[in-house]
């Protein structure tokens, strides 16, 4: 007896685009710019750059940290103050920030001078 095989219909070959990993964006703000910085969720540094306090600003900041990977979770200095438009600018992005507010407070002390 002889065995036939069955004709195997072609696969197409299907182009899965990878996973974009997920980082972190950090973000010093200051009254004319913002210094952010991208890190690895394993707290490796990535690369960090200034951007100004404007929309145009704010726009190119969220696409230079996207350049990454997926940003998900952002950690903002003074969420209400320096950093508010930037911050809703993020949640816009569904991007959630975590506002960390102790230089904030100290600067509003009179303690730091750097803003």
């Amino acid at each position: 007896m002889t065995v036939t095989s069955l004709p195997h219909p072609a696969l197409t070959t299907q182009r899965v685009p990878p996973l974009a990993e997920d980082v972190i964006l950090g973000v010093d703000t200051h009254k004319g710019i913002h210094v952010a910085a991208v890190i690895t969720t394993l707290g490796a540094p990535l690369a960090h750059q200034e951007f100004p306090t404007t929309v145009v600003g704010y726009g190119q900041l969220i696409a230079w940290a996207r350049s990454f990977g997926a940003v998900r979770r952002a950690s903002v200095e003074c969420t209400g103050s320096y950093g508010v438009a930037l911050t809703r600018a993020l949640r816009r992005e569904d991007i959630d920030v975590v506002d960390q507010p102790a230089r904030c407070h100290a600067a509003q002390a009179g303690q730091d001078r750097r803003h």
